[in-house]
């Protein structure tokens, strides 16, 4: 079976404050896994987060970049909101996600990197980030600012 693009897969669920931990909500739903084509159940936890302007930036800001060079089987996406950083990417069969969290002191951190594929932490140490903006990894892949947002 062809396994179906991000696009045309639909999550839907419920959403239900924990019993279990204040401040989670618990996600439940079914949906048709791409891979497979059967459908399956799935949970996901929500947290809340207070989102916190970058020390020095005047309003908090966000912005997606997204990668991809279809020859290379190369597809990726990294979402800033304030303090916090998340990504995926990609290449061929190797699938990379990695998380960083804004310190005062030293910058972008890594919460968690897990893969091969690494998502490359060079595209977003810049200052700003502007809509239409390309920006190259170390590794040469382009990046691409498809969405850009700021707000006190």
């Amino acid at each position: 079976m062809d396994s179906k693009t991000t696009e045309e897969v639909r999550d839907e669920g419920d959403m239900v404050p924990s019993e279990m931990v204040k401040g989670e909500t618990m996600e439940y739903g079914r949906m048709e896994n791409p891979g497979t084509g059967e459908l399956e159940a799935y949970e996901e936890c929500w947290v809340d987060l207070e989102i916190k302007k970058v020390d020095g930036e005047g309003e908090i800001r966000s912005w997606v970049l997204r990668a991809e060079d279809v020859d290379a089987g190369v597809r990726g996406v990294i979402a800033r909101v304030g303090v916090y950083i998340q990504g995926v990417l990609r290449r061929g069969e190797d699938v990379s996600v990695g998380r960083w969290m804004w310190d005062a002191e030293k910058g972008w951190q890594p919460v968690v990197e897990i893969g091969k594929a690494l998502v490359p932490r060079g595209v977003f140490s810049q200052q700003e980030i502007v809509l239409g903006q390309k920006l190259v990894g170390g590794d040469g892949l382009e990046w691409n600012c498809v969405e850009s947002f700021s707000w006190k």
